[in-house]
């Protein structure tokens, strides 16, 4: 579905997909990568600490997500001061059009807990998950075909060197996962890159200096346990930073949470 847009993050060679041995071969090499249940995986040999700390989360990330139990309402509480952004939510995710036709990328999906319900109506679209842990990309994969949503490419990468065409995607969200890359300049950097022009990126993550109990738990527990990695941006500086590549068209914070819609410039 898209051999036209993927390409090897090493040698920039086209990537074309070899299911019937299971491979994504690069073009004019013998480099391929192997398709694990139907995720393509460019990082194979990876196995660092934010890939052990997302792994070992995958399981229990939905039930954090949705605050299904008494103890993550009182963690989320103490750790960002609220309970309650869906309002903010969904106007992040309906800063993509239902009726959107082109290629959407999705860079961390997590578990798809926060875009399963946007994406079953983008049934035109063409959509490329990308994650740097196996498991999330795993439970991201049972949610969707639960849903009944095929259009998906499963991808596991860095988003510091994405398998992607440069100017290939119209689309980019980006949930709640920016403020655990290990580069969050290359990260942006990358991103802007695989971006047609006026392309839309749109999400939400972690900023510092909003709350001081929230820096504290970043900094002490959360970057310890891999789950983020500093250094972080405050508002100023993610401001200048997203404006180097896009143009604004909203941005909110909640606390210590930073909300964009943005296009590419």
């Amino acid at each position: 579905m898209l051999d036209d847009t993927l390409i090897c993050p090493k040698t920039q060679g086209r990537i074309t997909i070899d299911d019937a041995n299971g491979i994504a071969r690069v073009a004019g090499s013998d480099l391929s990568y192997p398709i694990k249940d139907g995720i393509i995986d460019f990082l194979p040999e990876t196995e660092d600490r934010v890939t052990k700390a997302y792994d070992s989360f995958a399981s229990s990330y939905d039930s954090y997500m949705s605050l299904s139990a008494w103890y993550w309402k009182l963690y989320v509480l103490i750790f960002w001061g609220l309970l309650d952004d869906k309002e903010i939510i969904h106007k992040i995710l309906s800063s993509i059009p239902d009726d959107f036709a082109g290629v959407l990328l999705d860079v961390p999906v997590g578990t798809g807990i926060f875009t399963w319900e946007k994406y079953r109506s983008l049934n035109k679209a063409r959509i490329i998950v990308v994650d740097y842990s196996l498991a999330m990309l795993q439970e991201a994969q049972k949610r969707y075909a639960d849903k009944g949503i095929q259009n998906v490419t499963f991808i596991r990468g860095d988003v510091g060197n994405m398998p992607i065409q440069a100017a290939s995607i119209d689309a980019c969200l980006s949930m709640a996962g920016f403020h655990a890359f290990p580069d969050q300049d290359q990260a942006l950097h990358e991103i802007a890159r695989v971006l047609k022009h006026d392309a839309i990126f749109s999400g939400c993550f972690y900023i510092k200096g909003k709350r001081c109990l929230t820096d504290i738990i970043v900094r002490t527990v959360l970057c310890a346990k891999g789950w983020f990695t500093a250094p972080f941006y405050n508002e100023q500086e993610c401001l200048a930073k997203f404006g180097e590549y896009f143009t604004t068209h909203f941005t909110a914070n909640l606390k210590s949470a930073f909300y964009f819609a943005m296009n590419k410039k």
